[in-house]
Parts: C-alpha cells; sequence; structure tokens
C-alpha cells in the first residue's frame, strides 16, 4: 500500500488553504470542523512516525467517467454538467481518490509488464527492487536534488521511465517485451485444465479446493516459490510448461504480429442439464480456456463464459511455416475435450499426448486450433532465463555470462525481478554478431566485471 497525494490543475501542491488565517479552510484537510471538505490534499505531518508520503499526481479537477446527467458533488467539483454537455458521462472530480487511481494504475502497467515482481518496500534504495521503488526511483521533485518531501513525497512518476525500467536493456538498447511462465494447473474434481500468469490467481486455484487444482509441467527457472507468509507452509511450486511475452511490442521486426491472449471460465454441471449430488452429475465441473480474437470473445460469452481479462501475449499464426516462426518458440494450440466439457491449451511437444487424453474437438466449432506460437520451457544452460528469452534479449542459451562481466545473465536480467543491468553488454555477446567477420575474428578484451545494482 503506497500513499498519495494530489496536485492541482498547475501541478503544485493542492491546498485550498493559501489565504492568511481565518479562513473556512483553516488546517485543511485535518480541520475537525470541516473534515469533510475535499479542500486539499493529505501529507505526511510527522515524518518520524506517520507512513511516508510516496507520490503526488494530478487531484484537482480531473476529467473522469460518472454517471451520465449526475451531480455527483457539486460542493468537491464533481460533476457531470460541469464541462462537456450534460449527460456524457464526463465531467471533473476532485481528491486524492483521483490522484490515487493515476498511480495504482501505473503500478498495474509495471506489473503486468512482469507479473512476478513484488510490490516491494516504499524507500529510496531498498534491498529488493519491486514496484514500489522502480516508481520512486523514476520520480523527481521540483526541489531536486531533494529526494522527499512531506507533501510530495518522491515526487511525480515518469511513467515512461518506470516502464523502462521494468523492461530494461541489452546490448545497449531498450527492450520491448519480456517472457513470463504460463502457469498450468489440472483440477482433477472440477476436470479442468487451467492456465494464468498471475501468481495470486494461481494460488487462488491451490486455494480451490472443490476443484483440486494442482500445478502442472516442469518447474520454472528463476521463480522457484509463489508468494506466502511464513509460518504458513509454502505453496506448491510453481510449474510450467509454455512461457508467453507480457506487452504487445515486438523486440523483432520479422517476427509476426502480437495477438492477447483473453482469458474465460464456465461453471456448470456436466453433463449438461444433470442434476448435482445425482450419481454422474459433476456439479463441480469448470472450464477455463484462452481465446486470442474478440470475435471469439463474444462468442465464448454468449455460451455462458465470463471474461476475466488478458494473460498476456503470443505470436500470431503466419505462414510459411516453420519458417515465419520465431526462433525457439513453437505452436500453441486450443484443444477440447467434450466428453469432460474441457479445453487445454499446450504446446506442439505436448499435442501427441493431449490428443491420446481426447483433447481432439475445436472450440468455438470451426475455428482454428492453433492459438498462436509460445516458448516452450527449456533452460539449456541453467542460469534461470529459458533459451527463448534469452533469443529474445540476444544473450547465449548455452553460456550463463554471455558477455564474460562476472555476473551471470539470469542475475542481470532476473526472470522475477527488475533487470538490474545490461546482460549483453558492449554488444560483448549478441548472437547474431558474434562471428560477422568469420570465425577468426577475436571477441574485445575482457573487462573487470562490474555490477551495479540498479533499479
Amino acid at each position: 500500500m503506497a500513499s498519495v497525494g494530489g496536485l492541482d490543475e498547475s501541478l503544485d501542491f493542492w491546498d485550498e488553504d493559501k489565504d492568511p488565517p481565518p479562513n473556512h479552510s483553516d488546517n485543511c484537510p485535518f480541520s475537525p470542523t470541516y473534515s469533510d471538505m475535499e479542500c486539499g490534499s493529505n501529507y505526511t505531518v510527522n515524518a518520524a512516525t506517520d507512513a511516508r508520503q510516496e507520490h503526488v499526481a494530478p487531484a484537482r479537477r480531473v476529467l473522469s467517467t460518472l454517471y451520465p446527467g449526475m451531480p455527483w458533488s457539486p460542493t468537491i467539483l464533481c460533476d457531470d454538467a460541469a464541462l462537456g454537455t450534460n449527460g456524457d458521462g464526463q465531467g471533473p472530480c476532485t481528491g486524492t481518490s483521483m490522484s490515487a487511481p493515476l498511480v495504482s494504475g501505473l503500478a498495474g502497467i509495471l506489473r503486468s509488464i512482469n507479473p512476478l515482481v513484488l510490490p516491494g518496500e516504499g524507500v529510496l534504495d531498498p534491498p529488493y527492487h519491486g514496484i514500489r521503488s522502480v516508481m520512486i526511483q523514476s520520480s523527481m521533485l521540483p526541489t531536486f536534488p531533494d529526494t522527499w518531501d512531506p507533501r510530495l513525497g518522491y515526487g511525480t512518476i515518469r511513467a515512461d521511465s518506470a516502464v523502462a525500467a521494468m523492461l530494461g536493456h541489452s546490448d545497449g538498447k531498450a527492450m520491448k517485451n519480456r517472457l513470463t511462465p504460463l502457469f498450468s494447473f489440472y483440477g482433477a474434481a472440477a476436470k479442468d485444465w487451467a492456465h494464468t500468469t498471475v501468481p495470486q490467481a494461481a494460488l487462488a486455484f491451490m486455494i480451490n479446493q472443490a476443484g483440486s487444482y494442482q500445478p502442472q509441467g516442469a518447474l520454472t527457472p528463476g521463480y522457484p516459490s509463489f508468494p506466502y507468509q511464513y509460518p504458513t507452509p509454502p505453496p506448491p511450486s510453481p510449474r510450467a510448461s509454455a512461457y508467453v511475452l507480457t506487452t504487445e511490442f515486438k523486440v523483432d521486426a520479422s517476427h509476426p504480429a502480437l495477438v492477447p491472449l483473453y482469458w474465460l471460465d464456465r461453471s456448470r454441471p456436466w453433463p449438461a442439464g444433470c442434476t448435482p449430488g445425482v450419481p454422474g452429475c459433476n456439479g463441480g465441473n469448470r472450464d477455463f480456456l484462452l481465446l486470442t480474437s474478440a470475435a471469439q470473445v463474444q462468442t465464448a460469452s454468449n455460451a455462458g463464459y465470463d471474461y476475466r481479462g488478458l494473460q498476456g501475449y503470443v505470436y500470431q499464426s503466419c505462414t510459411p511455416e516453420p519458417a515465419c516462426i520465431p526462433r525457439g518458440a513453437e505452436r500453441l494450440w486450443l484443444k477440447c475435450k467434450t466428453a469432460d466439457d474441457d479445453c487445454a491449451v499446450f504446446l506442439e511437444r505436448d499435442r501427441g499426448s493431449f490428443e491420446a487424453q481426447g483433447y481432439t474437438s475445436a472450440w468455438p466449432t470451426g475455428s482454428s486450433m492453433v492459438l498462436g506460437y509460445a516458448y516452450p520451457n527449456v533452460d539449456s544452460d541453467g542460469d534461470g532465463l529459458i533459451d527463448g528469452f534469452e533469443y529474445l534479449l540476444g544473450t547465449d542459451p548455452n553460456q550463463v555470462d554471455s558477455d564474460r562481466d562476472g555476473v551471470h545473465d539470469g542475475v542481470e536480467y532476473p526472470q522475477a525481478g527488475v533487470p538490474l543491468s545490461d546482460p549483453c553488454s558492449a554488444g560483448r555477446c549478441r548472437l547474431d554478431h558474434l562471428f560477422d567477420d568469420g570465425f577468426e575474428s577475436p571477441l574485445p578484451a575482457e573487462k573487470p566485471a562490474s555490477f551495479k545494482r540498479k533499479p
């Protein structure tokens, strides 16, 4: 949880009490007389004992969606009719309830880039870099070089800098994408294969005793455990067969376009129309599935599925195969077993096994059963980054320290953490440059290893 204060329209600290006393809003927003007034931002009164203000964002007269035609609270400048056309559902609103969602929205974007990164601590240089420290280190105060202020916290966040910090660099170039595990589960009671990229959703599957979901596939390199609170016993280890991309941007212009993985689920007794509790009726039947088009999502919604959100991206199908498939990737299938009312997602290498279990049908009927292309869970050098991730970074999947700077690739660019440094520094490891001038050309001379923690 982070404390977020507010700015006014001039991007100054929001404070209606700028006149000398007496004034109707003296001591706002802490006045007991006017405690319900939206007349200024909260801030840290006592830095020694109070929670620290972390950030500020616009809070006064922020354009927002509102109930059409609703004068929500004109006294706090929150009214559909105040700007534009009354009834259009858009108008200004005021309060730190407007600034806080701006910061939490950015936190959500950072989390979508790497769902495995924890929130971290709200301090300038923590031992573990998480989402909060990325936002802090991407902030600046107008009173630079000051780093913190009781009213402004660490300042306003440069969203582009925060995103760049989460994606990191390789070979001196800003990365546009990264890979994350598509955690895999099978629920014996629900008779359902389910997949998610979100650790919290994965934990929910395992907590759901009714479905009897358990992790399936290979252990995930660089991510040995889901979050848990000691002394609670740790949950089963994360497992995944496939890795997917986390943003919509291609790393290589020659790659196919990326398409989103829409996540949906449906619960209904099976066989259809049966009565739960009657022998042969599975009252706990459930089906999670992934789709890649809005039209398919609409079809699924019409069939009783609920939309749950995005689970990353895959390369869309291309021709001619296999030449058009990105290096290291392979087909990702969606096939269904009508006898169990279940659909499963799996890679080409696992297709024979799933088809032998009865997963042979398309859903929706007549649609392509190939979702696109994803990467298999293979880490040849054991550095915590799967081979497909190393292809995107330009590092060597058979060398733990591709740029030979003394720090392993998976430490410089961790699977479950914020990138700390360039794993391919000074162009010393990019696969397509190593032998540009022939096998006889030497690499640049060795340089002393250096390792500096970065956000």
